[in-house]
């Protein structure tokens, strides 16, 4: 038997690594960075339910490719996720007006947060009160 043991201490993967196995871990990750994404998406959309909806649309894509996330700190986790909200915006930019009018056409109801939430995410994010983000 050795004299000294060595304890080696790995440190925790990032709540994305563990979600692959342990989907209560991604509940963690959406804990961690839910927040910081929604006001990510409203300072540059000034729409609360935009935001929202391309929150919604990150964390989903999140998890579809979360197999092949291969950090290993909460900082490269991080700017995954944000990555992955910026191809979202600039996805949401280019297909935009295409998609509003078919929904539209459609008819499809697209639930809609009420002031009290609106409100709360301008906050979050520093808009309340620019132009663009009352009476939504």
């Amino acid at each position: 038997m050795p004299l000294f043991r060595r304890t080696r201490h790995e440190p925790e993967l990032p709540a994305l690594r563990r979600a692959v196995a342990d989907p209560d871990a991604y509940e963690e990750l959406y804990d961690e960075l839910a927040e910081r994404v929604l006001v990510f998406f409203t300072r540059r959309v000034l729409d609360p339910q935009l935001a929202l909806d391309l929150t919604g649309e990150t964390f989903a894509v999140a998890f579809q490719r979360r197999r092949s996330f291969r950090g290993v700190t909460e900082a490269e986790q991080e700017g995954w996720i944000f990555s992955i909200a910026r191809t979202q915006l600039s996805r949401y930019w280019r297909r935009g007006r295409i998609e509003r009018e078919a929904l539209v056409r459609l008819r499809v109801e697209v639930p809609a947060m009420d002031d009290e939430e609106i409100a709360r995410v301008e906050e979050l994010a520093g808009t309340a009160g620019r132009a663009g983000t009352g009476g939504l």
